[in-house]
């Protein structure tokens, strides 16, 4: 039988009594996003394989901006008690193989993390097609993914979680464009042949459910590594150094309530009214790279030291360019994708 990607998909429901609460939906990555991993080795993945969840390390702060993303202000009376409710439902998607399932659902019930899906990657089937030079690739596999996602939660509102240690960028803003219609459906297909899907797997993905079902991509949140590679797409995503810079963009764009942010913010601060010199000093640097002005962040400073939750200001920048079109974003891509070549970075 020809190779099909659809067998690299493993989907695996929520072990919750979750349903659908929101019209928002929040996709995360989880290697070098929600988790701190190496994956630059044969050596590093066979370690990342044998750590169990005691030794998985999450970012800094990654489980409590999505614990303030995702809203949850109440708790659960029934199983699993004490549980918060979350008015969006939350998916990960990721590359490492269903054998890590058991310990990565582990490590979100210690993160205190209720998740709706959770999507990995059958690397047995690449191995079983003696397709060993697919074992890092990602394009196809995450493309496909979120599109099937896209068919369960029809009509959605998603935010988009990655990294840019690989391709998480493009992946995420082809599919924004696509979505939008800023691509269109001959330009989609020709990015995805750019990103070295054959013609077989660009088939799939274009024929896959969720392909052509009304979806909207809310903002494309990517952790900056510091690897320089998304220079080219900047305009289409919001990078972010800290979870904690997220946070606060997150707000002032109007993501979040005031209640989960006065919540999140003592958490991350300290009591509001009380401030220390040393940590107004440093809510007021991580302001200002946060995407807040001169002016707010002081305002921001003053109202908090009074006992007062500021108000988000919603100053919409998700897209950096005034005319995003499909032959700039084409020529960009294109220029990405040789040059990935080029260094051996893995799509």
């Amino acid at each position: 039988m020809a190779y099909d990607i659809r067998h690299l998909l493993n989907y695996n429901g929520s072990p919750f009594p979750i349903k659908q609460t929101s019209q928002e939906q929040v996709i995360c990555d989880i290697d070098k996003t929600y988790l701190e991993t190496r994956t630059s080795s044969i050596f590093d993945l066979a370690k990342a394989a044998l750590e169990t969840s005691q030794d998985k390390k999450t970012v800094l702060n990654a489980n409590t901006y999505l614990e303030a993303l995702l809203w949850g202000e109440k708790k659960s009376t029934e199983y699993p008690l004490n549980y918060p409710i979350f008015p969006k439902n939350l998916h990960f998607v990721s590359a490492s193989p269903p054998q890590l399932k058991t310990t990565l659902e582990e490590k979100f019930l210690m993160d205190r993390l209720c998740w709706s899906s959770i999507t990995l990657k059958n690397q047995l089937y690449n191995i079983k097609k003696i397709k060993f030079h697919l074992l890092r690739e990602q394009f196809s596999f995450k493309t496909l993914a979120i599109f099937h996602l896209f068919d369960k939660n029809p009509g959605c509102d998603f935010f988009l979680i990655g990294d840019n240690a690989e391709s998480d960028p493009y992946i995420y803003a082809g599919i924004k464009l696509f979505k939008d219609g800023t691509l269109s459906h001959r330009g989609y297909m020709e990015f995805l042949r750019m990103a070295g899907l054959t013609r077989e797997s660009i088939r799939t993905v274009a024929q896959s459910k969720g392909f052509l079902k009304p979806a909207k991509i809310k903002n494309i949140f990517i952790r900056d590594l510091g690897t320089n590679q998304t220079t080219m797409i900047d305009p289409y995503i919001t990078k972010f150094k800290s979870y904690k810079n997220l946070f606060l963009y997150s707000y002032r764009q109007g993501y979040l309530s005031e209640k989960i942010f006065a919540k999140i913010l003592k958490k991350l601060y300290g009591k509001l009214d009380s401030l220390e010199y040393s940590q107004t000093k440093s809510l007021y640097k991580d302001l200002l790279s946060s995407d807040y002005s001169l002016d707010e962040a002081k305002d921001f400073i003053f109202k908090i030291t009074q006992g007062e939750t500021p108000k988000s200001f919603v100053k919409e920048s998700f897209a950096k360019t005034e005319d995003p079109n499909e032959d700039n974003f084409l020529w960009n891509a294109k220029s990405w994708f040789e040059k990935a070549e080029e260094k051996s970075i893995e799509l």
